[in-house]
């Protein structure tokens, strides 16, 4: 099937895109990911990019198993391979894992605190010896930390909450799966020998609008060697309650 199979014209334009970042800005039921899709199909069969070379990103693990799912239908049937088409998250896990021997801000062997862990005993550790009465209320000292750690770790207000917070992960020795975005952005600033798993030339992300302020900084980041293409909806965003900024995807240049 052709690159451009069933596109509308401006589906064809977005998904041929070459030579700059670019934004897709488009309502629900619009083709986001069809084209999506097939920008990846036509960057590996008529532009001759490896699939080495491309990215793809996305905060929810149902947005990107909707896309790899679409790309491998697209793609196997002609004996290609797959980019990397993965969570932000899990992207980031996987560049600190390879470089993790040079970063020395996270405990090693790096473990990450899986759900229950993280909710049954550091956020129950946190209630009990801050003596805060509900759990939602560490909750959102952690999303708030979240949003924007390099920022907001600097200047958060509630130094004791923090205190115990850095005390508990040095006894503990455990990271955070809401951290590693930012640990993967400050290891880029910091380690000169830091290096991704791939030269990648091209990035995509998917659902812009749910990324936060940190999410942001570090595509930001990225996209200082590659070119970026981002696709969303400011009117969907759903996830404000981990501070997730819309206003991103609005003013993405």
């Amino acid at each position: 099937m052709a690159w451009d199979t069933d596109l509308l014209n401006d589906q064809k334009q977005a998904a041929s895109h070459i030579g700059s970042h670019a934004r897709l800005l488009a309502g629900p039921g619009t083709g986001k990911t069809l084209t999506l899709t097939r920008r990846i199909v036509y960057l590996i069969n008529e532009q001759d990019v490896s699939p080495d070379e491309i990215l793809v990103l996305s905060f929810t693990r149902a947005a990107i198993h909707e896309l790899r799912e679409k790309v491998k239908s697209e793609l196997e049937p002609q004996g290609k391979r797959l980019p990397r088409i993965s969570t932000l998250h899990s992207f980031a896990l996987r560049q600190l894992l390879r470089n993790s021997e040079i970063i020395s801000a996270l405990p090693r062997p790096l473990r990450i605190a899986d759900d229950w862990e993280e909710r049954w005993i550091i956020q129950e550790d946190l209630k009990q010896s801050l003596g805060i009465e509900k759990i939602r209320e560490v909750q959102e000292k952690f999303n708030l930390l979240s949003a924007d750690w390099q920022t907001l770790v600097e200047n958060f207000r509630d130094s004791r909450f923090l205190g115990a917070w850095r005390e508990h992960r040095e006894i503990y020795e455990y990271t955070l799966r809401a951290e590693l975005v930012y640990q993967l952005k400050r290891a880029l600033e910091r380690e000169p020998d830091f290096k991704l798993e791939s030269n990648f030339k091209y990035i995509l992300v998917d659902e812009y609008q749910d990324l936060n302020c940190c999410d942001l900084a570090v595509i930001k980041t990225l996209g200082e060697r590659s070119e970026v293409f981002c696709a969303g909806d400011d009117d969907q965003s759903i996830y404000g309650f981990r501070f997730a900024y819309p206003e991103g995807i609005r003013r993405f240049n």
